[in-house]
């Protein structure tokens, strides 16, 4: 079930928010915790892409928004902008899940010697090595 936003005073969030063709606000709200991560879901069938995916805390429901409205499965990049937990620390958990040879963690190389202790696998593409 898609949930478009229009109007924010009727969003129901415990549903994926279309907030663009094919693009979704999958999120979770963690009841009095300052950090809210804000992942996004865009669907490109075999090639979408997952931005930002949170936490362990939040990652079921953001997994259950994104297989309503595609599948996790053909997740192929995970963007990420920050390598704090709050914005990455599932990655390690998703790569098990989406099992894809060709996913890629798209990302700055400051951020690869960071993000690298969590446990990721998967290759990166960086984007200052690629003119951005």
């Amino acid at each position: 079930m898609i949930k478009t936003l229009k109007n924010h005073e009727n969003i129901d969030y415990t549903h994926a928010v279309e907030i663009a063709p094919k693009t979704y606000w999958v999120s979770a709200y963690l009841e009095k915790d300052p950090f809210q991560c804000h992942p996004y879901y865009i669907d490109l069938g075999k090639n979408s892409i997952l931005i930002d995916p949170g936490s362990m805390l939040e990652i079921d429901s953001i997994i259950n928004k994104v297989n309503k409205n595609g599948s996790i499965k053909d997740i192929r990049y995970i963007i990420l902008h920050h390598q704090d937990p709050d914005l990455c620390s599932s990655v390690p958990y998703l790569e098990d899940i989406i099992n894809r040879k060709d996913l890629m963690i798209v990302t700055h190389t400051r951020m690869t010697f960071l993000i690298k202790h969590y446990g990721v696998k998967s290759p990166y593409y960086k984007i200052d090595m690629q003119n951005f």
